[in-house]
């Protein structure tokens, strides 16, 4: 898993590409998210259009950094998740708990 990340608007960006497997690759994303809350950053995106798989660990990043912002009063939102991890999220069900949305721009809207 490849990530890239950015601050606009006062919005945590992450850009996440490959396989979403957890493992070390979420130690590194709920340290990111730690610092930039530290930072008063309460708000992010994800950006999934990047994502191939992603499997149960990688589910509960994702859910650990929803906790994460909504124990701040913050949010998060999913953006453009490829059409496997649309899948996921339906099955799951997990897309009636995340906020989604098409594109970036979208996602500064609701912020």
């Amino acid at each position: 898993m490849n990530y890239q990340h950015e601050i606009n608007n006062n919005v945590l960006f992450l850009k996440i590409e490959g396989d979403m497997l957890g493992e070390t690759d979420g130690i590194e994303l709920v340290d990111i998210v730690n610092d930039k809350m530290n930072d008063n950053i309460i708000n992010a995106a994800i950006d999934l259009s990047g994502i191939r798989y992603m499997n149960s660990t990688g589910i509960g990043v994702l859910i650990t950094l929803l906790t994460k912002y909504k124990s701040k009063n913050g949010a998060l939102v999913l953006v453009n998740p490829s059409d496997q991890i649309q899948k996921i999220l339906t099955i799951t069900k997990l897309n009636a708990v995340f906020t989604i949305v098409g594109t970036k721009e979208d996602a500064l809207k609701l912020f």
